[in-house]
């Protein structure tokens, strides 16, 4: 029951009453279709064979990521800003409310329970949903937007416009293996992201761990390596689309195992403060 109350209270203090911030993957998606759809038509001006695409197309090509940089004098390398933007901008939206809340209600919550774990499950519990619900609007956003522009809610790609706009290899995904590259990988990053955010703020500053996430996810958008977690939620470095890709089963695995850990690290972390030193600091 107790559990049930502070997961009722996460949700409303750390999603109903920061609803603003929801607004980020709103606009985020919403500019990413703007983005596709406005090439897409250019596109047709050339080849009017060229379909108006499916709801899958306009999400790969939001979600999908980019090549990995190799160095060259003659070699341009185009940051995959969507992608990026989807990961922070998720940050963002937490905006490290785990640790405000300890400063104010989590406390004395803290002390009338008596168990920190109840509290720690309870914030888990509160980013797996807040990444859940955030996939959930980009992706509501994409869907709306291929209903008003002429598209299909098809969960398959469309070949002419995969070979324009994202891999002619994802072509050779199953329906399983593309949603789990395309939908479940990236929702598993997220929590990954949140849960290494939650476990840094209890050692360091909140802002340095923000710092120290955004660079790594920077970094990984440069080489395909699977020590760079960011790979590990980038459909376009994945086989068959890169065909010397990353394994998504192996990616999933390292995805779960590490939430694991860090959920664990994150705890000890959390049983070690001195959450009386948060309300002198008020």
């Amino acid at each position: 029951m107790q559990m049930w109350k502070m997961y009722k209270h996460d949700l409303t203090e750390g999603i109903g009453r920061r609803s603003v911030y929801l607004v980020l993957p709103v606009m985020i998606s919403l500019f990413s279709c703007i983005g596709m759809h406005y090439k897409l038509v250019q596109f047709q001006r050339i080849n009017e064979k060229l379909g108006n695409g499916t709801w899958m197309d306009y999400w790969m090509y939001f979600i999908q990521g980019g090549k990995q940089y190799k160095f060259s004098i003659f070699n341009f390398f185009e940051m995959p800003v969507r992608w990026i933007c989807f990961y922070v901008l998720f940050l963002v939206c937490l905006n490290n409310y785990p640790m405000n809340d300890l400063k104010k209600m989590g406390t004395q919550i803290i002390i009338r329970s008596g168990s920190r774990l109840r509290w720690w499950i309870s914030k888990f519990l509160w980013l797996v949903t807040y990444a859940v619900v955030y996939t959930g609007i980009c992706m509501l956003v994409v869907a709306l937007y291929t209903l008003a522009n002429g598209a299909s809610l098809n969960l398959h790609l469309t070949m002419s416009v995969a070979m324009v706009f994202t891999k002619k290899s994802f072509l050779l995904c199953s329906l399983l293996r593309l949603l789990c590259i395309a939908v479940v990988q990236p929702v598993l990053l997220l929590v990954l992201l949140g849960t290494i955010q939650m476990a840094l703020s209890m050692k360091i500053s909140e802002i340095s761990a923000f710092i120290i996430l955004f660079a790594g996810m920077v970094i990984s958008t440069y080489k395909r390596n699977l020590v760079l977690f960011g790979n590990w939620g980038m459909p376009y470095r994945m086989f068959p689309a890169a065909k010397q890709g990353l394994d998504p089963k192996l990616c999933l695995v390292l995805l779960c195992g590490f939430i694991v850990i860090l959920f664990v690290a994150g705890y000890l972390l959390c049983n070690k403060r001195d959450i009386l030193e948060e309300r002198r600091d008020i």
